[in-house]
């Protein structure tokens, strides 16, 4: 599943008219770029949902047999309903295995297919990456392949990718929860989570300024 459905708030004014997804660097939607690299690991069947100005993310993508996928939608209206909350309306559609989410504003040169489903008892296995200038902040820490809520442990960022079990979404006293940032600690407060560093090139475009450097660097324009 690729979440789409943000109102890009943080890039206006170019987001006025335009949904951030289809937004370009380096020669493609954002959106395409997350697709290919989804493609190019053998992901070819993605829901997408999609809310504010969707409907223009829908007609440029379409079923996806230009892109050699398999597109499928889950509009949520003209506002979305949070990143946690359109996975979980999505649930029915996705399955009862595991499944990966990632974003349609992270453009990354990581492996998705090198992302394995959760193991045992966990609920997510997630790619993380290291603070940085862009992200000084962590959200995490990461502790012998774990991922950990608290030190010690090498302070990490979540890097908007990951498989997820089913349940993860509907967990106890979690079930109502609209983001994806508190199910997610709640999870690794309980030790349930496992994560992968990845060190390579990875960008969350949040702002004009990284969607303007992406533009100037982009190493997966010829994707």
């Amino acid at each position: 599943m690729v979440l789409a459905a943000g109102c890009g708030v943080r890039m206006r004014p170019l987001t006025e008219h335009v949904p951030k997804p289809l937004l370009h660097a380096g020669g493609r939607p954002l959106v395409e770029h997350v697709l290919l690299a989804l493609r190019r690991e053998g992901f070819i069947e993605v829901l997408l949902n999609v809310a504010y100005l969707g409907e223009m993310i829908i007609q440029h993508l379409g079923d996806g047999r230009r892109l050699a996928m398999q597109l499928h939608y889950s509009n949520e209206g003209t506002e979305p309903l949070g990143t946690a909350a359109g996975v979980r309306r999505a649930l029915p559609a996705l399955g009862e295995q595991p499944f990966l989410v990632t974003s349609a504003d992270v453009v990354t040169d990581f492996p998705y297919g090198q992302l394995s489903e959760p193991d045992g008892a966990d609920l997510a296995h997630v790619v993380v990456v290291p603070v940085s200038k862009a992200h000084p902040q962590a959200d995490f820490f990461l502790r012998a392949q774990r991922l950990a809520a608290e030190p010690p442990g090498m302070p990490v960022v979540y890097g908007n990718i990951g498989v997820f079990a089913p349940f993860f979404f509907a967990h106890p006293g979690q079930e109502n929860e609209k983001a994806m940032g508190p199910l997610l600690r709640h999870a690794a407060e309980e030790g349930r989570v496992g994560a992968m560093l990845h060190t390579g090139w990875w960008v969350n475009v949040g702002t004009p300024q990284a969607l303007a450097l992406l533009d100037a660097h982009c190493p997966v324009s010829g994707l």
